[in-house]
């Protein structure tokens, strides 16, 4: 039984075939570099994104808590409302 193929796998076949669809040529060595520098770029976004998402989750715990201690259940269940855009 062979092992699936790997994100990496993926890429370079992604990359050769972009390459023989729009008729270019790259050595088979330099497939790797192509799709390797592709999947850097990719990880140092989803690094970022992961990050950001980390921070806002932070902040809604935080909101969610503050309106725990300076709100009533009713004004509470209105700033939700409000949030998620429901309609009055």
């Amino acid at each position: 039984m062979t092992d699936p193929p790997t994100l990496r796998d993926r890429a370079i076949d992604a990359v050769a075939q972009a390459l023989n669809a729009g008729r270019y040529w790259l050595p088979t060595e330099g497939r790797p570099v192509a799709a390797d520098a592709v999947l850097a770029l990719t990880e140092s976004e989803l690094d970022a994104a992961r990050r950001r998402a980390v921070t806002l989750v932070e902040r809604i715990d935080a909101a969610r808590e503050w309106a725990r201690q300076h709100l009533t259940a009713d004004q509470q269940a209105g700033l939700l409302a409000a949030l998620r855009g429901d309609q009055p």
